[in-house]
């Protein structure tokens, strides 16, 4: 299914108008074909749109990374906020969920109220979580899955792109010529999300 930038102006309409949107921005394709669709639409949907990095401090490069995206949002004109999660001294075992809580801890702190973070999870993300999840021994709650809206906080939650696949967002990118960053984390086999990304879902498919 292809992606373009108002396809996502029609998602977004679907949801609660809020008084602003709050970007969760990595640098990867994922999260950089979100802000830059936003970025194309900013004048149609006249609401402040703000994108916000996390450093987790996991590999030599992550400085430059958090640099990167500094840029980016300097050249769409996008207010840009980065915070540190330092992630070096915890345990390998738990660190998947160590991250993603603090991750949270951070977005929510830094959310205003009424406004409405975006997240750039999409079909293949989706489909990584019902696996974990399955894995996990998850009741029927569990396996729902992630929600495309949801109230958070004094705000809400969306991901808009979850209709789309990792190859759609790809095709998007690249179509644009968007310079965007791989993180070197995503390719380690001892976090069970990488795992059956790399190794599981091939196969599959």
């Amino acid at each position: 299914m292809t992606f373009e930038p108002l396809k996502l102006k029609k998602t977004l309409e679907i949801f609660p108008k809020p008084n602003g949107y709050l970007v969760a921005y990595s640098g990867g394709i994922d999260s950089h074909v979100l802000l830059h669709s936003i970025a194309q639409i900013q004048s149609q949907i006249n609401i402040p749109v703000r994108a916000i990095h996390l450093n987790h401090c996991l590999h030599e490069k992550s400085d430059h990374h958090e640099k990167h995206c500094e840029k980016i949002c300097k050249n769409l004109n996008i207010p840009f906020l980065s915070f540190m999660l330092d992630l070096a001294k915890e345990s390998q075992k738990n660190l998947e969920a160590v991250a993603r809580e603090r991750r949270y801890q951070v977005l929510s702190r830094n959310l205003k109220k009424n406004e409405m973070l975006l997240t750039a999870h999409h079909k293949d993300d989706q489909v990584e979580t019902l696996l974990l999840q399955l894995l996990r021994g998850a009741g029927v709650s569990g396996l729902a899955c992630m929600p495309n809206f949801r109230a958070w906080h004094e705000g809400w939650q969306a991901r808009p792109l979850l209709e789309y696949s990792k190859e759609d967002l790809r095709e998007y990118g690249n179509n644009y010529k968007l310079h965007w960053i791989e993180d070197p984390s995503n390719e380690n086999q001892h976090f069970d999300r990488n795992y059956i990304r790399h190794s599981v879902l091939p196969i599959i498919e």
